[in-house]
């Protein structure tokens, strides 16, 4: 993924051009994964309701740009309990759901700044720098091909990063919906406490 496009029988204008092939369909990539993760950040509510925000969110977090799920996906990363909403009866009963996958604070700082400066570049092939570009330059696309490779050894260190985050958050989820580990959790909520016998 992080390797260079090295065709020596390629035209500088060829290379380039599946240079940003390559870039683009690993920012796809990226951005699929972090909407991924962007959909397990923290959530609250009454138990009715729960199913409706997660509906909602799936849908809102699928049709979000790279830009507005970076910020989605470092909240679910800083693994911060939501607050919880006020109760409007004894009747209601709240629900609420977040991940701490431990990733230090620093770390997490660190991987914001390069998500931006990747989504910075990213903004800048997309929106107008490719259409700036003299193809028929050499000097051109050679600096381009730099430029591009760069980025991409950024995605692919993004990729990198989060990829075993969600190998473990997907180990859990088969974990916890093996049978054995229900009927685990099944007879310790029903076990009898020291107090009650």
């Amino acid at each position: 993924m992080d390797s260079p496009v090295t065709d020596v029988n390629a035209t500088p204008k060829d290379r380039v051009f599946r240079a940003i092939g390559r870039n683009l369909v690993n920012l796809q990539r990226l951005e699929k994964l972090l909407k991924w993760l962007a959909e397990l950040r923290p959530l609250t509510g009454k138990l009715p309701e729960i199913q409706k925000q997660l509906e909602q969110r799936r849908q809102s977090t699928q049709r979000a740009t790279l830009g507005s799920v970076i910020p989605l996906w470092l909240e679910t990363a800083e693994g911060r309990e939501p607050e919880l909403p006020s109760l409007t009866n004894n009747l209601d009963i709240l629900c609420s759901s977040w991940l701490n996958i431990g990733i230090p604070q620093d770390v997490i700082d660190q991987h914001a700044i390069e998500l931006d400066q990747l989504l910075c570049e990213r903004n800048w092939f997309v929106h107008h720098g490719l259409a700036e570009i003299d193809y028929g330059s050499r000097e051109e696309c050679e600096e381009l091909l730099a430029r591009l490779d760069d980025h991409n050894r950024l995605v692919g260190k993004q990729i990198d990063f989060l990829l075993p985050i969600a190998k473990r958050i997907t180990n859990l989820h088969e974990y916890f919906a093996r049978e054995d580990t229900q009927e685990s959790i099944r007879r310790e909520l029903l076990r009898e406490s020291p107090n009650d016998t």
